[in-house]
C-alpha cells in the first residue's frame, strides 16, 4: 500500500490540508501539522509530486490548503498543477528570501498560480499565523460556494412559479445559507427582481447600522444617499457577474468607501429572479492609501527643504563673514549697533537651517543627547509659529545627564508634540510647557528621562484620548493625517520608551499634557 493509498483511507473530516517536501519529520512539518490539529482538519504529506498530484485527483473538493516546500523538484509545475487541480484551495509556497527571488523570476509576470497563492517564509514569527489565515480564507470561499450550489439548486428545482414573496421566504428560511452568511465578514445583500431588500446579513447590519428588520422589503437604494444610489442602480442594470464598484455610503459614524460586486440568480430558463450583492468595507484601505500619498509628498517636501538649507548654507556663510569684517571697520556706534543685530539675525538663520537638515538627515546608530538639546532644536524650528500664534513659552528643563537615543527619531516624536500643542492653541493664544527631569521607570526600577508637553489649549474628550494613537484618526480634518502620533507611539516603543497623555476641557482648567519617559539607554544600536 503507497502512502497516497493510506492517507486518503484517513480522510475522517471534510477539509484538509496537503504538504509536500522531500524531508520527513522536519519542524516546519510538525508545525503544518499542529495547524491542522487547530483548525480541524486532516493532515496530509506527501514526498513525491506524483502522490500529490493523485491525491488532488481524488480529494480536491476537500482540500483548503496546499503547502509546497520550495526545494523541491519541477516546484513552478507543481505549484501550476496544485492550483489547476484545487483552484479554491490556498496555495502557500515555503521559501527564503533567496528562494522567493528566485522562484519570483521563474514564474514571471504571469504566475499562471490561480488568485489564492502567496509566499510564506518559515523561518518568521508569523508563519502559524499564515497558515491559519490561510486556511481559514480557503474555508470560507468553500462553504460559500456550497450554499450558493445548494441554493441555485433549490432555486431552479422545476415548479410552476418563483414569485418575490415566496423568494424571500426561501433565503430567510433556509438554515445552512443562514449560518454562512451570518460568519462572513463581508456584507452579503440579497434582492429580489424588483430591487427589494429579501436578505440583509449581521456584517451588513454593523456596516450600514441598521438592523434586518429595518431593511427587508425596501429598496436597495434606500440604504444610503449620494454615490450609492446612483452606482448600485447602475451596478444591479449592468447584470455583469463578479464586476467590482468602489462607492460611498453615509452612516452615523462618517462616510465608509466600500467595494460592490454583483452575482444575478438564474432560474432554469436563465432569467434572473435575485441578485447577490457583495459589499467590502474598504475605508482603511483608502486611508491608508491617501496616507501614503501624502507621506510621499511630505518626504519629497522634506528632501526639498533639505537641499534649499544645504544650498543656502555657502552664500550664508559667505555674508557671515563680510558681516563679520565689516564689524571690525565700523567706527560710528549706530553702524555697529545695526551690524550686531544683522550678525544675530544671520546667526538665527543659520541655525534653522542646520536644524532643518538634522531633521532630515536619520543617523544610523545612536547617540548621546541631552533633553535640552532635543527640546532646543524642535524650538528652533517652531519659534516664529510660537511668537505668531500670541503662545507664551515657558521652560524649566532639569535632566542634564545624556541619553542614548536615535537623535532624529526622538526628535520626531518631540516636533509631533510640540507641534499638536501649538496647533490646539491656534486662534485663542495659551501657554506652551516645556519641562524635563531625571525619572524612574518603577515598574522595572530603570532610570531614565522625563520630558513634558503640556498647553492650555481646549483639551480633548475621552473618546477622542481613546483614538488618538490610532492610524489615520485626527481632529484636524484634510490638515492631517492622523499618523502623527501613531508613529511616535511606534518610535517610543522601539526606544522601550513609555508616552502618557492626560487632558481636561474644564472650563479654568483645559489643556492636555503629554509625558515621555525614556530610558539612558533608549536604543543601545
Amino acid at each position: 500500500m503507497t502512502s497516497l493509498d493510506r492517507n486518503i483511507g484517513l480522510v475522517r473530516r471534510k477539509r484538509s490540508i496537503a504538504y509536500c517536501a522531500f524531508v520527513e519529520g522536519t519542524e516546519t512539518e510538525g508545525l503544518i501539522q499542529a495547524v491542522a490539529s487547530t483548525v480541524k482538519a486532516s493532515f496530509f504529506p506527501f514526498r513525491t509530486s506524483s502522490e500529490l498530484s493523485s491525491f488532488l485527483g481524488q480529494q480536491k473538493e476537500s482540500v483548503c490548503l496546499i503547502v509546497l516546500e520550495a526545494h523541491i523538484a519541477e516546484i513552478v509545475s507543481v505549484a501550476r498543477m496544485a492550483a489547476s487541480s484545487a483552484p479554491l484551495a490556498e496555495l502557500v509556497l515555503l521559501a527564503n528570501d533567496e528562494q522567493q527571488t528566485y522562484l519570483q523570476q521563474q514564474l514571471g509576470p504571469a504566475p499562471r498560480l490561480g488568485k489564492h497563492w502567496q509566499f510564506v517564509s518559515p523561518a518568521t514569527l508569523q508563519f502559524v499565523r499564515s497558515l491559519e489565515s490561510a486556511y481559514q480564507r480557503a474555508d470560507q470561499r468553500r462553504a460559500t460556494r456550497t450554499t450558493l450550489d445548494r441554493f441555485n439548486a433549490r432555486l431552479t428545482t422545476p415548479r410552476e412559479s418563483v414569485d418575490d414573496r415566496e423568494l424571500r421566504q426561501l433565503i430567510i428560511s433556509d438554515r445552512f445559507l443562514s449560518s454562512v452568511l451570518e460568519s462572513t465578514f463581508d456584507a452579503v445583500i440579497m434582492i429580489d427582481r424588483v430591487g427589494n431588500i429579501a436578505a440583509f446579513n449581521p456584517s451588513a447590519e454593523k456596516l450600514f447600522g441598521r438592523t434586518q428588520q429595518q431593511v427587508l422589503s425596501h429598496p436597495i437604494g434606500t440604504l444610503s444617499s449620494g454615490d450609492w444610489q446612483k452606482q448600485i442602480g447602475l451596478l444591479i442594470e449592468s447584470n455583469r457577474t463578479g464586476e467590482l464598484v468602489q462607492s460611498s455610503i453615509e452612516v452615523e459614524a462618517g462616510t465608509k468607501h466600500v467595494e460592490v460586486s454583483v452575482t444575478p440568480v438564474y432560474d432554469t430558463a436563465r432569467n434572473t429572479i435575485a441578485t447577490s450583492l457583495i459589499v467590502r468595507d474598504i475605508t482603511s484601505r483608502i486611508q491608508a492609501e491617501h496616507a501614503l500619498r501624502t507621506n510621499e509628498k511630505l518626504a519629497a517636501v522634506g528632501r526639498l527643504a533639505s537641499s534649499i538649507a544645504h544650498e543656502i548654507n555657502n552664500p550664508l556663510d559667505a555674508v557671515t563673514n563680510l558681516v563679520y569684517i565689516a564689524r571690525q571697520l565700523a567706527v560710528d556706534p549706530e553702524v555697529q549697533k545695526y551690524l550686531d543685530l544683522a550678525d544675530h539675525e544671520l546667526r538665527r538663520i543659520s541655525s534653522i537651517t542646520s536644524q532643518t537638515l538634522r531633521f532630515h538627515k536619520q543617523a544610523t546608530a545612536p547617540k548621546l543627547v541631552t533633553a535640552e538639546e532635543l527640546l532646543e532644536s524642535v524650538l528652533v524650528v517652531y519659534q516664529a509659529r510660537v511668537l505668531n500664534s500670541g503662545v507664551g513659552l515657558q521652560r524649566r528643563l532639569r535632566a542634564p545627564k545624556p541619553l542614548s537615543c536615535f537623535e532624529g527619531e526622538i526628535r520626531q516624536v518631540l516636533n509631533n508634540l510640540v507641534g499638536n500643542a501649538i496647533d490646539a492653541m491656534h486662534g485663542t493664544g495659551g501657554r506652551l510647557l516645556l519641562r524635563s527631569r531625571e525619572s524612574t521607570n518603577w515598574k522595572d526600577g530603570e532610570k531614565g528621562v522625563i520630558i513634558t508637553v503640556a498647553d492650555t489649549g481646549s483639551g480633548m474628550s475621552r473618546p477622542t484620548i481613546k483614538k488618538i494613537f490610532e492610524p489615520f484618526y485626527t481632529t484636524k480634518g484634510m490638515m492631517g493625517t492622523g499618523l502623527g502620533l501613531w508613529i511616535s507611539s511606534e518610535i517610543v516603543a522601539r526606544h522601550h520608551g513609555i508616552l502618557r497623555v492626560r487632558s481636561s476641557q474644564e472650563a479654568l482648567a483645559s489643556g492636555t499634557v503629554f509625558t515621555l519617559f525614556l530610558p539612558y539607554v533608549a536604543a543601545s544600536r
